[in-house]
């Protein structure tokens, strides 16, 4: 009866192992994308390629509308 419980649990952990392993893999890529790409954002504002129009008015928010056609 032993046997064939430790033989089951055995089994089991190589593909929990691989489940977490990719899991792990997938959240090392997100995590690399996001640095990327707040690190384009920060090259691009520092360069004056992202441009916010100043704010009027009393108080500190803005909105700007466009209307855009194509």
């Amino acid at each position: 009866m032993n046997t064939t419980t430790s033989s089951t649990t055995t089994s089991t952990q190589p593909r929990r192992r691989r489940r977490l392993r990719w899991i792990g893999y997938g959240l090392l890529g997100l995590l690399a994308v996001l640095v990327l790409i707040v690190i384009v954002y920060l090259i691009a504002w520092s360069r004056g390629l992202i441009q916010f129009p100043a704010l009027t008015g009393s108080y500190p928010v803005g909105m700007v509308e466009y209307h855009l056609v194509d």
